[in-house]
């Protein structure tokens, strides 16, 4: 043998920072907190809880959020190796509220290109991120030693108040039961990407 060579392809990947302004933090739960009190909630892949409908990210809430989060968003473009120019539309804003044992099944975002989250309110075992692996199916019903990357059926990510995540659209998500009595607070949107 010459030389034996493990290499990856397909790779996903996913962005997280932290923004804990705590004004701005403030200033969405309190939007939150009124919204789920005066409006009706949609069904969604949320299992009880609150989900707004499409909100109006006209508002100074949101374009002040924008501008902290743009930098960000092209950064991970950018480290996709997009070619510019490109416009990032930013479309299907909503907030999450989950209350004691509500939690968001599987889903995925296939209209769109990227998905974020910022969370706003995370008590403690309020319900972790998880991410799905749609490769390898046949291999998932077998014994590790360790559990990696290439090998897992999903990959959790424990949020914070203040995380901000970003993920290609079609990556299967969820997010776990909060079993917390404080509610877990987060806002959500899609992205898409038009190359001029």
């Amino acid at each position: 043998i010459s030389y034996i060579m493990k290499e990856q392809i397909f790779i996903s990947s996913f962005w997280h920072s932290n923004h804990s302004k705590k004004a701005l933090i403030e200033r969405f739960k309190k939007y939150a907190l009124a919204l789920e009190k005066n409006k009706k909630s949609t069904i969604k892949s949320n299992q009880g809880g609150f989900h707004s409908k499409n909100l109006d990210c006209s508002i100074s809430l949101f374009s002040e959020f924008k501008e902290m989060i743009q930098p960000e968003i092209i950064e991970y473009c950018d480290s996709l190796n997009l070619k510019k120019p490109y416009n990032l539309i930013y479309k299907l804003w909503w907030l999450n509220i989950n209350r004691f044992t509500h939690y968001n099944q599987p889903h995925n975002h296939a209209k769109s290109i990227l998905s974020a989250v910022y969370y706003i309110q995370v008590p403690k075992n309020s319900g972790d991120f998880y991410f799905y692996s749609n490769q390898f199916k046949n291999l998932h019903g077998l014994d590790y030693n360790s559990y990696t990357q290439e090998n897992s059926t999903f990959w959790k990510w424990r949020p914070c108040a203040g995380d901000f995540l970003l993920f290609p659209s079609n990556i299967l998500h969820s997010v776990g039961v909060n079993l917390n009595s404080k509610p877990r607070i987060s806002l959500s949107f899609n992205l898409d990407i038009q190359q001029v």
